[in-house]
């Protein structure tokens, strides 16, 4: 069985990539992936918060990839660090009845078994179809635009600046 690990985000030439790219809004939140058993972030580590796990230990949860956010936010200040703030957390503090937030897994890839060796597009694909004919709680598929040149591609990155985000994420559809 081959292993499975988070690809990681990298500086993209837009003069040198292979065009049409999926462009996403870069949320600020924790990574979350479902690959190898249960929720982990993207060292592969589970995150230490038990509830979190708990919450998405469910199989129809395999395979999953994408940023974890708190009470449905996608963008905000300093959302990044209260996510993970969170996701650290061991235990309920005194006081609380449970969580303190809702958790919102945003998914951008799917990696499940049977996906894993199909491009980029495919299995973006195959995600949204899952999630149509799947109840998975708390989780959202991250929509995307097509991207057919440079100048769309930096009018993309300003568009996501503007309206919050951290900025902008571009995936090669055919891409592995």
């Amino acid at each position: 069985m081959t292993k499975i690990t988070c690809q990681l985000a990298v500086d993209l030439n837009l003069d040198k990539a292979r065009l049409p790219l999926m462009g996403f809004h870069k949320v600020d939140g924790v990574r979350g992936v479902h690959v190898t058993g249960g929720l982990t972030g993207r060292s592969m580590d589970p995150f230490k918060n038990s509830a979190i796990v708990a919450m998405f230990a469910d199989p129809v949860y395999t395979g999953f990839d994408g940023e974890m956010t708190i009470d449905g936010r996608l963008t905000g200040q300093d959302l990044c660090s209260l996510t993970t703030g969170l996701m650290n957390r061991a235990k309920v503090k005194k006081g609380e009845e449970g969580l303190p937030f809702s958790v919102l897994w945003n998914l951008f890839d799917y990696l499940a078994p049977d996906i894993v060796g199909l491009c980029y597009f495919e299995r973006y694909q195959a995600l949204a179809t899952y999630l149509q004919n799947t109840v998975c709680d708390n989780v959202n598929l991250l929509p995307f635009t097509w991207i057919y040149n440079v100048e769309q591609a930096e009018a993309w990155i300003e568009k996501c600046l503007a309206e919050g985000y951290e900025g902008a994420i571009f995936r090669d559809p055919q891409a592995m």
